[in-house]
């Protein structure tokens, strides 16, 4: 009986940063920071609108859930540290295509892997959470490190598409400097500019 009042929550209300993935006559998928949220109650759609399990989808941001019989409501209490990083990426996230380009060097020169992940689009977060994660969001090694980088235009794919090349150039205690160049794409998503893709020159045709 518990687990039935927990079963239907419309999850794009409550969650910021929340994406799903439905396919023709399959399972919706739900997924918080590019992983996985797997539920005892598969989520459904009902006219365009995704209900999925409050429990699973609340407990996956931090957040604790009670359910207080007396007065028939739910309970749902968290430290606001997962809604606190949403809103603040939001709120920083690049306006334009050359800031989008620019935020992502200046998050491998300091190794910041929390900035660098900001600045993904959600497909592109999912391939590189659990790496980021495993190295608590510090990227790159101590030695050697980026002096500095620069950012140059490859063009455009249309409106919601740029392409950039970002050299870095590096160097460690000895002095020694040397060269390493990225390709990345942007693509504006809902007004907002995000690294799309990250690849190394070869890669792109």
């Amino acid at each position: 009986m518990k687990r039935k009042l927990f079963t239907a929550f419309l999850a794009g209300v409550l969650i910021i940063g929340l994406t799903t993935a439905s396919f023709a006559g399959g399972t919706i998928k739900i997924f918080y920071n590019g992983k996985e949220i797997r539920t005892d109650n598969a989520p459904f759609n009902i006219n365009g609108r995704v209900f999925a399990p409050v429990r699973a989808v609340a407990e996956a941001m931090g957040a604790t859930v009670t359910w207080d019989q007396s007065n028939n409501q739910v309970n749902i209490t968290g430290n606001g540290q997962s809604f606190r990083i949403s809103n603040l990426e939001r709120a920083l996230a690049p306006k334009t295509a050359p800031e989008a380009a620019a935020s992502w060097a200046e998050g491998v020169q300091t190794r910041n892997g929390a900035w660098q992940y900001a600045v993904m689009t959600p497909d592109l977060k999912k391939e590189f959470y659990e790496e980021f994660a495993s190295l608590n969001w510090v990227t790159g090694t101590s030695s050697p490190w980026v002096k500095s980088f620069e950012v140059k235009g490859l063009g455009s794919a249309g409106d919601d598409i740029c392409r950039y090349s970002v050299t870095f150039v590096w160097t460690d205690s000895t002095g020694s400097v040397s060269e390493s160049t990225q390709h990345i794409t942007v693509k504006n998503i809902d007004g907002t500019w995000l690294v799309d893709s990250v690849r190394d020159p070869d890669a792109i045709s």
